[in-house]
């Protein structure tokens, strides 16, 4: 069986190989120069899309929680990305800011309390 690539019809095998020696486009958006306008913008843009808050209102709840995780109090400069905005799944609400390991644990926690109690109780047998 063939399959066809740029008009042509090439062996399986044949696409394979053209497929694994194509440059990454990861690699190609980390070559690209994002200026700190643009970067700027599409921050803005992302968070007034997801959240309906501007980066003015993400900068006020940092400085408020002087830079640091709502829940492990870790701050900013000890973390490898931002600290995220924690809200609501259902209804939308924003809480506060957290790290990474902590709003994974938060979402985990949201979406089920029946199995958060198990998962609790499970520890909890352990750890006597």
């Amino acid at each position: 069986m063939k399959v066809e690539y740029k008009g042509e019809l090439i062996s399986p095998r044949l696409m394979q190989e053209i497929i694994a020696t194509r440059p990454s486009k990861r690699r190609n958006r980390k070559a690209r120069q994002v200026s700190p306008e643009e970067k700027l913008r599409y921050q803005e843009a992302h968070l007034q899309k997801v959240y309906g808050i501007g980066i003015s209102d993400y900068n006020r709840m940092f400085e408020a929680q002087d830079g640091c995780c709502a829940i492990c109090g870790k701050h900013q400069s000890e973390l490898k990305q931002r600290l995220f905005i924690d809200h609501n799944h259902y209804t939308g609400e924003i809480r506060e800011l957290l790290c990474c390991r902590c709003n994974h644990i938060v979402g985990g926690l949201e979406s089920d309390v029946v199995e958060t109690g198990l998962a609790m109780a499970y520890i909890k047998l352990y750890n006597e």
